[in-house]
């Protein structure tokens, strides 16, 4: 969570009123699904709403460029932004756990546990902690007049965020992150999708292991140790197994996307503006980070 702080805190000015869910979509029953893969990797699970998750997928350009122009804004009161960079990319995919494990190599090395994070590299790229009045004005949360400056609406960070967005719209009163999530819990609560839950079960009671649904097994608290247990292990080697078994992730996947497919076609304009407002941001995010 640490590579996403300036982009956290800028995020907060401008987006924290997008609480919109967008219409809601359970009373028109079940969405039909045309075909459900056999996912085997966490690269082809890319999701409808994936295009208007900005924040999510594509953070760090403009997490970059907000630490540099917020920065300069610090420096005008006479303070600094320690300039904090993200973790390199490890290959990870934003939908690695979405469903929950069912990668086959990660299950027999690491069963639930995550695969060692390169910690060394952070610290050393991570010049130190701001200081609580650096933070208070990066985040405009602190006096309003320093040194006889006005501190910008949202601190340094709201500054750099609207200097992101110029020559663009103003981001919709929606939220594409929360409607994700919605669609997830409802696609989890989809009949079609709880009949894989069954599925699976079934085939791990057949193997030794008794658990309702899948997230049982992962949340087990015999895993929450700092090592890995052989029986997590095994536990683990078992859930994914079966996961492709009961085809539990490209079930979801499928019913899922089918969810989020309505909900695209239900805030078709805002998310369309929102899209505008996300290239614009993007766009100027480059400049600024290319120096142009």
């Amino acid at each position: 969570m640490r590579r996403t702080i300036g982009l956290v805190l800028a995020g907060v000015a401008a987006l924290a009123s997008l609480g919109c869910e967008g219409r809601a979509a359970d009373d028109r029953g079940e969405p039909a699904v045309a075909s459900i893969p056999a996912v085997r990797h966490a690269s082809e699970l890319v999701l409808p709403l994936d295009p208007y998750l900005v924040f999510v997928t594509s953070w760090q350009v403009p997490d970059r460029a907000i630490n540099m122009l917020g920065r300069q804004c610090m420096q005008r009161f006479g303070l600094d932004w320690p300039v904090i960079e993200g973790v390199p990319p490890d290959g990870t995919v934003i939908h690695a756990r979405r469903y929950g494990l069912f990668d086959p190599d990660h299950a027999t090395a690491y069963g639930y546990h995550p695969a060692p994070r390169p910690d060394g590299e952070w610290q050393a790229r991570q010049e130190r902690e701001p200081t609580p009045e650096e933070a208070a004005l990066w985040a405009g949360k602190g006096e309003t007049q320093i040194a006889g400056q006005a501190v910008p609406a949202g601190g340094c960070a709201g500054e750099a965020m609207r200097r992101l967005s110029q020559g663009g719209p103003e981001a919709p009163m929606i939220n594409p992150e929360q409607m994700a999530n919605a669609d997830h819990d409802r696609a989890e609560r989809d009949s079609r999708v709880q009949a894989a839950f069954g599925r699976w079960s079934a085939c791990m009671r057949d193997r030794g292991f008794h658990y309702g649904v899948p997230m049982d097994a992962g949340d087990d608290a015999r895993w929450q140790s700092e090592t890995v247990s052989a029986a997590e292990l095994e536990t683990a080697k078992a859930d994914v197994a079966c996961k492709q078994e009961a085809n539990v992730v490209g079930t979801w996947f499928a019913v899922e996307s089918a969810y989020q497919r309505r909900t695209i076609e239900d805030n078709a304009q805002q998310l369309s503006e929102l899209r505008k407002h996300y290239d614009t941001l993007l766009r100027n995010a480059a400049k600024v980070v290319s120096g142009q």
